[in-house]
């Protein structure tokens, strides 16, 4: 756990422990022969990550795969992953959404694990790959997203006493109103009360916001593209902080900028 707002729940921030799991099981289980090549596809900031990878492979007793970089932005199509396979591709990574959206549009055939992606835009991908291709690729994810009862015990603990019975604001687009039905189950086992506002791709995303805080002691962010983006980040925190309303956000950034704290994956 990290001290100062954030709060890190997550142990395998020095190794990928996750990922080195997941090739255990999929390079035990067949001759040494056959371990061949993993392709590492990721943009420039997650260079450091793919550094960690290839040291907690390397580090691991044999068989070990021979990983493979890749760019996300120089990639073109699936000809470019056989061509970085000497042989046969064991596995694409994709690390994070930008990586994910570049190898599902090679339409390659070799099996995928995408990494370091929210949950909503993994679903994004693979709804668009599949309205344009109608097949399903070969591909399974570990998502960044953490359980909404971490996140309230988080709430919890940072409520003070008067206001553990108060009401936390949520707002919800178009993707997180998928999750309203477990939020609401969720939160029974809590003392304070959720109060919900939608914002559908016409609305204002600070003007809801300014009607949610007039009647909440917190606001707990939940990840959703048309609600929490680039666009919107710095006008919902200054908001927020004009109020004296706390956020809790999703991911270190949004502590760095203003949010109260965050439960988020390294």
């Amino acid at each position: 756990h990290r001290c100062g707002g954030h709060l890190n729940n997550m142990s395998f921030h020095r190794k990928p422990f996750f990922f080195i799991i997941l090739l255990g099981m999929l390079f035990t289980s067949v001759p040494v022969a056959a371990v061949q090549t993993v392709i590492l596809v990721a943009n420039s900031s997650h260079f450091s990550l793919l550094h960690r990878i290839e040291t907690a492979v390397y580090a691991t007793p044999t068989p070990n795969p021979k990983l493979v970089r890749l760019e996300a932005e120089e990639l073109v199509d699936a000809h470019q992953l056989e061509t970085l396979c000497e042989n046969h591709c064991a596995l694409v990574v994709a690390v994070g959404a930008q990586a994910t959206k570049a190898v599902l549009e090679t339409k390659t055939k070799h099996p995928i694990l995408s990494i370091l992606i929210r949950k909503h835009a993994f679903d994004d991908l693979l709804e668009k790959h599949q309205h344009d291709n109608g097949t399903p690729p070969h591909i399974q994810a570990i998502f960044l997203d953490q359980p909404f009862k971490r996140q309230l015990n988080l709430i919890l603990n940072l409520l003070p006493l008067k206001k553990k019975y108060g009401t936390v604001g949520v707002l919800l687009g178009p993707t997180s109103q998928l999750f309203q039905e477990r939020l609401e189950e969720d939160v029974k086992e809590y003392p304070f009360k959720l109060h919900i506002i939608h914002v559908t791709n016409q609305d204002n995303v600070i003007s809801a916001l300014d009607v949610l805080l007039e009647d909440v002691d917190l606001i707990w962010a939940i990840p959703d593209g048309r609600v929490y983006n680039e666009r919107t980040a710095r006008g919902l925190l200054l908001s927020a902080y004009r109020k004296h309303v706390p956020m809790v956000g999703f991911s270190r950034t949004y502590v760095s900028n203003g949010a109260l704290a965050a439960v988020y994956s390294s």
